[in-house]
């Protein structure tokens, strides 16, 4: 039997279920409008709908809802934000996405965050802005697996809280100025990583090993640091690795990559090696990327131009049809005929230039170390022991005993005065012009 009271009830839940809805919706207005008001909106490059209440806020630039209306993605990149920003839009309940990359004047204090109020947010991106700090960021940003903070003012040691998030499959920590030393439990850590990029900063020391030990590990960009020591041999075990930058670790005198370089004998799609400008020994090996599936070779780029790497560049390596492979700067004494007829290497330049369009010969120089093009040949240096050099080096000594040395380019034009900076070199009855080749 139904009561009186049973119908009061259900007539009350009738109206009030919407009124709760609202409330729901209101809150992420609310939400929003401060969000706005406190970011300088009324300035920002786009802020279609925002504020307009005749708009569902689905409508308003930049916010992307699910099916319940309910706010899944915040993405407003490039957009002029000058902000700290409000806490609560990291409270919104169903937010997973918040993109404000590139707004210079944003910044985020993570120890304001109640943490546990934005457990759901699994993609944070604030590249290129003004965080100047991750403290306040743990593991309870449970659902966190991409963190991009590239590009900000981040100082110090590499932010240990970092380590907390155990769910990252993506960490950009590049352009910023973090010294110190990569902490050697990373790869046990974030055990997830897929994307680890740490560049362009001020770090030393070495390769922890750990990061071996990361299967699913795709790309690595180290490069532009003070890094020391030896490769990593663990790196040989990534088989799902595409991408390795370690290059330009020569910020001081004393830095550099050294040992020998690796041939990632288990790497199945690594299209892109970058090491140049290190201090790397040993030859070119000839299982270099042995295992590299057919379709992947065909877009091949390895650059281990500057280092000191001797001896041959094996005929093995004419299994690859279309690498481009930077080596000159190096202490390569030969290179093996077999592959000066691959005609498919650097886009087709070794069949027009044979061995040349892979490093220019001994005795000779070119500014890029070997020939690209017809105006660009392999001009005649003072003979030296190694190919692909890429400049000469004039050593004057005058009466006075005072010695100096140029570096300059090969010359292109063929002038027989060589300029530097506003004056010129030119032989004297008191002074001693020897050229030779700096590999």
């Amino acid at each position: 039997m139904i009561t009186s009271n049973m119908l009061l009830v259900v007539t009350l839940g009738f109206f009030l279920f919407p009124y709760f809805s609202f409330c729901e919706s209101c809150e992420q207005t609310t939400s929003l409008s401060k969000f706005f008001n406190t970011c300088g909106g009324v300035k920002w490059t786009h802020s279609e709908n925002w504020l307009n209440c005749s708009i569902n806020i689905c409508s308003w630039y930049g916010i992307t809802c699910n099916s319940e209306d309910e706010i899944k993605i915040i993405r407003l990149r490039n957009n002029n934000i000058h902000c700290e920003i409000p806490e609560d839009i990291f409270y919104l309940p169903s937010l997973m996405m918040l993109d404000l990359s590139g707004n210079k004047g944003v910044s985020v204090d993570f120890e304001r965050i109640d943490i546990e109020k934005a457990a759901n947010i699994s993609e944070l991106h604030i590249t290129d802005a003004s965080v100047v700090s991750l403290k306040g960021i743990n593991s309870t940003f449970s659902a966190l697996h991409t963190l991009g903070v590239g590009g900000n003012s981040l100082t110090g040691e590499f932010p240990s809280h970092v380590l907390n998030l155990h769910e990252l499959t993506s960490l950009d920590l590049s352009h910023n100025l973090l010294s110190g030393k990569i902490p050697n439990s990373l790869g046990e850590d974030l055990s997830k990583l897929t994307s680890l990029l740490v560049s362009f900063n001020l770090l030393t020391g070495t390769i922890p090993s750990s990061i071996g030990n990361l299967k699913n590990l795709s790309r690595i960009m180290l490069q532009s640091n003070s890094l020391t020591g030896t490769i990593p041999k663990e790196f040989n075990e990534l088989s799902k690795i595409t991408q390795v930058c370690l290059n330009d670790q020569t910020m001081s005198t004393e830095s550099g990559l050294s040992g020998t370089l690796l041939d990632f004998p288990n790497a199945l799609y690594l299209i892109s090696i970058d090491v140049r400008n290190n201090i790397l020994t040993g030859t070119v090996p000839s299982s270099l990327l042995q295992s590299l599936q057919p379709e992947y070779s065909r877009m091949t780029y390895v650059d281990i131009s500057n280092n000191q790497l001797s001896g041959a560049v094996p005929a093995a390596l004419s299994r690859f049809k279309l690498i481009r492979l930077h080596l000159f700067g190096n202490k390569i004494e030969s290179i093996d005929n077999e592959l000066c007829e691959v005609d498919g290497w650097f886009s087709g330049e070794i069949g027009l230039f044979g061995c040349d369009a892979i490093m220019c010969p001994p005795g000779t120089s070119n500014i890029f170390g070997r020939q690209i093009s017809a105006i660009f040949p392999c001009k005649t240096c003072e003979p030296s022991r190694y190919y692909g050099a890429t400049n000469c080096e004039v050593s004057i000594q005058g009466s006075s005993n005072n010695s100096r040395v140029v570096k300059i380019r090969n010359s292109i034009s063929g002038n027989k005065n060589v300029s530097v900076g506003l004056a010129k070199i030119e032989p004297s009855e008191n002074s001693k012009v020897v050229v030779s080749r700096n590999p």
